[in-house]
């Protein structure tokens, strides 16, 4: 345990010393690649690395919290078989991908202040995916979840976690 803070207290402290030279994307790839590397190793070390055939056999769910995360999230939703469920947070790029139909249940978050993620958009995405359970938070911002943030909204993050938990335990069954 000591390990493995000590290495996402090093990736913190990376993000924020590259963070003034490199734009938001930028810095958010890095951490993002530093974070799996880390993973990775810790696993590997673990004995815990399995073939990815693996993930592909038995269903899984597929949530990734990030800026460039809800997007992927959705795409992999509809693109891939045997998700069982999918969670987007603030998928800024959903909307350009929005006439394609996710293959498993879909959960998306987003808040009503963020500048990056308008509320056309996200208007466009519920007219194009009914399906989709969709949430948006009236006093959120983007990033609203991350408690490292400026943006972070508690009462906000604390609904959403609940909403993505419960569809997550109906969905995995």
């Amino acid at each position: 345990m000591a390990v493995a803070m000590a290495g996402f207290t090093m990736n913190d402290t990376i993000t924020k010393a590259v963070s003034s030279e490199m734009n938001f994307g930028q810095v958010m790839l890095v951490r993002g690649l530093f974070a799996i590397a880390l993973i990775a190793a810790l696993a590997w070390h673990q004995r815990a690395v399995r073939p990815l055939r693996t993930l592909m056999i038995k269903p899984v769910a597929l949530r990734v919290a990030g800026e460039v995360g809800g997007t992927v999230s959705f795409l992999a939703a509809c693109r891939l078989s045997g998700l069982k469920a999918a969670v987007c947070y603030y998928g800024g790029g959903i909307a350009r991908f929005a006439d394609e139909k996710p293959k498993c249940p879909t959960q998306m978050h987003f808040g009503c202040k963020d500048a990056h993620i308008t509320m056309d958009l996200v208007d466009e995405i519920k007219k194009k995916r009914p399906e989709c359970e969709i949430y948006v938070y009236d006093e959120a911002d983007h990033g609203f979840h991350c408690d490292e943030r400026g943006s972070h909204h508690a009462e906000s993050a604390k609904i959403a976690w609940g909403r993505t938990t419960a569809f997550l335990e109906k969905n995995m069954k």
